[in-house]
């Protein structure tokens, strides 16, 4: 068997240490850990071809950390296990989509558009971006016009502001289960994502964040993702999937070895299978 982690080639230069975590946790069980690079979404199947030789199906395992939905759709086509599956791929890397998605199961949204709405504030991002790069708040017209110049050609949507930014928690998911929650607040920005300098603690599920993720994995089957909650009127919201999660504030923060426990779920599913 024979462990297949995906990234495109910038990603993967800045997770050289994550990437070894899974090397390192594949050794100790005997597994072969194999790092291979492929370009940016769209890139195309006789791409995709490449990542493939040699691997075989019922066999090895992927690990898409591209961020590519079409990737993983065809590797499982072609009878690999993949992680995320592809319905996780799609949700966790096009905002609108796994808003309109939870909204239809009942779960609490901010007011989401796919225009621009007549009010301000409210918050506009790409479908497609992380960790807070493509995510600007609009308080009036010229704000607007520089944020469209930026994110030109990009797929948007925007968001009703909520009234308690720069907070959110990040639920990091494992086999379909909660193994830890991280309360984020950002640093003088109404974004509190940790990449931004925003700052992190430890902080389990209150009963009312409880019934939310057990209601978003009621819906899906996550291998290994992040569930982000923001807060409004007292009460917390969906916000994003993350296909792609990073586990650096776990590993700062927690004795918690998330690694070691999505390859405990990965092998506890193969042998399984």
């Amino acid at each position: 068997m024979q462990l297949i982690l995906i990234y495109q080639q910038e990603d993967a230069d800045k997770n050289i240490e994550y990437i070894k975590l899974y090397e390192n946790q594949c050794k100790r069980r005997g597994l072969e850990c194999t790092l291979k690079i492929t370009g940016r979404p769209g890139c195309g199947v006789t791409d995709f071809a490449v990542l493939t030789e040699g691997c075989s199906p019922g066999k090895d395992i992927f690990i898409n950390r591209s961020r590519d939905a079409v990737l993983t759709e065809y590797l499982e086509k072609r009878g690999f296990k993949v992680y995320n599956n592809s319905l996780i791929a799609q949700l966790g890397n096009d905002k609108l989509l796994a808003i309109r998605y939870m909204q239809a199961r009942g779960i609490p949204v901010m007011k989401t558009y796919s225009r621009v709405p007549d009010n301000y504030p409210y918050v506009m991002k790409s479908v497609d971006g992380h960790g807070g790069d493509e995510v600007f708040l609009i308080r009036n017209e010229a704000e607007l016009s520089d944020a469209l110049s930026m994110l030109k050609g990009k797929k948007l949507l925007f968001q009703e502001f909520c009234d308690t930014p720069g907070l959110d928690k990040r639920v990091y998911i494992v086999g379909n289960k909660v193994v830890g929650c991280m309360l984020r607040k950002g640093a003088d920005d109404f974004r509190s994502n940790y990449s931004l300098g925003g700052s992190a603690e430890f902080s389990p599920l209150t009963a009312d964040e409880a019934e939310i993720v057990d209601k978003i994995l009621s819906a899906l089957d996550i291998g290994h993702a992040g569930i982000d909650l923001i807060y409004h009127n007292g009460r917390p919201v969906f916000n994003e999937l993350e296909d792609v999660v990073g586990s650096r504030m776990l590993y700062k923060y927690t004795d918690i070895d998330v690694v070691k426990l999505f390859l405990d779920h990965i092998l506890k599913n193969t042998c399984n299978a």
